[in-house]
């Protein structure tokens, strides 16, 4: 029985430091409700469709992923954009990530504003394959369609995954 127990604590530890690295590679992280009101922009008045835009995107924050989604029920990569942009400032934006980069101006990493889209190549080609908007100081917000989280979350650009298959940043507004 001692042998069990012993076989059980250690599988427990396993998954638990698999699990962390998991987090630790797509850079998956948790905030505070004073961390979240600075990234999304909550204490400033919405004066325009960038302000609106991003603080619309905090009402999705852990909705689950689902292909094709665009509610606050299930939502997909693209569809967080295209549903946020129609609520928050009743402008469509393109349904597809792909149609989204081709109609976004390029934005180089480095001049990304909050607000701005984030697009990345994840299937190991040059195509863009996934969208997220960026929120400040290297976070970004998205609906992360594998792993343990598929759901609409915040990840770090800095982590590894998210580094490794960045493919450009996107003018979403004018402002």
């Amino acid at each position: 029985m001692h042998f069990f127990k012993i076989i059980f604590l250690l599988t427990v530890t396993f998954a638990a430091a698999v699990l962390n690295a998991a987090d630790n590679f797509l850079g998956t992280t948790q905030f505070s409700d004073a961390e979240l009101s600075k990234l999304f922009a909550t204490d400033k008045k919405a004066e325009n469709d960038r302000i609106k835009f991003i603080q619309g995107l905090r009402e999705y924050l852990g909705v689950p992923y689902a292909y094709g989604g665009i509610t606050k029920n299930e939502v997909d990569c693209s569809g967080l954009l295209y549903a946020v942009s129609l609520e928050a400032t009743g402008k469509p934006l393109p349904r597809t990530s792909t149609a989204m980069y081709r109609k976004f101006e390029r934005v180089p990493k480095s001049q990304l504003r909050p607000g701005d889209a984030v697009f990345f190549a994840t299937d190991g080609t040059i195509t863009v394959t996934h969208v997220g908007v960026y929120l400040g100081d290297n976070y970004f917000i998205h609906a992360q369609s594998f792993g343990s989280d598929k759901r609409v979350i915040i990840s770090d650009l800095n982590a590894k995954y998210w580094k490794g298959t960045f493919y450009s940043g996107g003018k979403i507004f004018d402002d």
